[in-house]
């Protein structure tokens, strides 16, 4: 590990200017500091913010790098992540990195986390740069991933059964009677996406339905992607069922087929991945595939302490957990049953946003 030693020497400065430019403090010449900085690029150096009395022994800390922290699943996985680093004495550094927007916020957080030596990291997003997965490797930084692997570096990893479980919930689309069913989800290449893609996929072959190419349409998480993707659709034909891949997906969908006076489900069936947080519950209308979002993170976290205590030594792990099929209103089961003659319902119109909705974040 490269010591400020090292970088006055590369730099070809005394060590007490390299420690002035790292710092930030003093006056040092641009030509100076640019070469300081440098050598501290190129020889990996990161300052120790922690006291001498804690080198070469555990910080009881692990770092979390998630996507979106506002996202419910993703606090979901937050929450598993801290109770166990909880039960086992260890404090959580939380950084909610959002990479899409600026690479920059994930790069300082990396460089955080390495100041303070924490013993380990649980992931949760692919890196932005492969760079800082190079870096914990030099380091000797144990990393668990979350939800989706890091193409290239073997760490243990928690996921969950996706494609099954999406092929269970198209299933259960064509079970009700639904034949035209559309796909909407990111732009490719997207692990969780080619995941979900591959799921719906299969349900239709299995069942004898061709893959109609028009009704899937892969642009991104958002909700203006949902909105976007169904605004297209609507102008080709009308589905029987929209299949989103995410919530925010859905949402959008769900505005611009109320923009087209659509109604869900009479008019077409609305089902997705993942659940929309505190309030989903309280009138049951969205048909989804729940994630064990809480466990996913929870037994992460145990993993990663195990290898930080050397309780295990062995080649990386892969977890996989089973999704749950939660069955609402929005597939159109309730018309299906009366069809049939076999309930009696009334449909209580819901709405998934606001009548005004602004994208500011979305």
């Amino acid at each position: 590990m490269a010591t400020l030693k090292d970088v006055a020497r590369r730099a070809g400065v005394g060590i007490s200017t390299a420690s002035r430019v790292i710092r930030g403090e003093g006056y040092t010449s641009a030509e100076v500091r640019e070469r300081v900085e440098r050598a501290v690029r190129e020889l990996d150096y990161v300052p120790n913010a922690l006291a001498r009395s804690m080198r070469g022994r555990p910080t009881k800390t692990i770092g979390l790098l998630i996507y979106d922290i506002v996202n419910p699943f993703f606090a979901n996985v937050a929450t598993g992540v801290e109770d166990a680093a909880h039960e086992h004495g260890f404090n959580l550094i939380m950084c909610s990195s959002h990479p899409w927007k600026n690479a920059e916020r994930e790069k300082s957080y990396m460089q955080m986390l390495m100041e303070r030596k924490v013993d380990g990291l649980v992931i949760q997003h692919v890196f932005s740069s492969e760079e800082y997965a190079s870096l914990l490797k030099r380091r000797n930084v144990p990393a668990v991933r979350v939800l989706n692997p890091q193409p290239g570096y073997p760490y243990d990893l928690v996921r969950c059964d996706t494609k099954h479980a999406t092929a269970e919930l198209i299933a259960h689309l064509i079970r009700v009677g639904h034949r035209r069913i559309a796909a909407l989800g990111p732009s490719m290449p997207s692990f969780q996406g080619a995941d979900r893609l591959a799921g719906y996929q299969q349900a239709l072959l299995d069942a004898g339905l061709d893959i109609d190419e028009e009704l899937i349409l892969l642009e991104g998480w958002r909700t203006r992607d949902g909105y976007n993707m169904t605004r297209r659709l609507l102008e080709k034909r009308l589905p029987d069922a929209i299949f989103a891949f995410g919530p925010r997906i859905a949402v959008g969908a769900a505005h611009a087929l109320r923009e087209a006076n659509l109604r869900v489900p009479e008019d077409v069936a609305l089902v997705c991945i993942d659940d929309f947080g505190l309030g989903s519950e309280l009138n049951p209308f969205m048909t989804i595939v729940r994630q064990p979002e809480w466990e996913m993170g929870y037994r992460a976290t145990q993993m990663l302490i195990e290898r930080i205590l050397g309780v295990y030594t062995g080649p990386p792990r892969e977890v996989v957990l089973p999704a749950q099929l939660v069955i609402r209103q929005s597939c159109g089961i309730h018309r299906a049953l009366q069809e049939k003659g076999d309930v009696h319902t009334t449909y209580v119109s819901d709405s998934l946003i606001p009548q005004e909705h602004h994208w500011d974040d979305d």
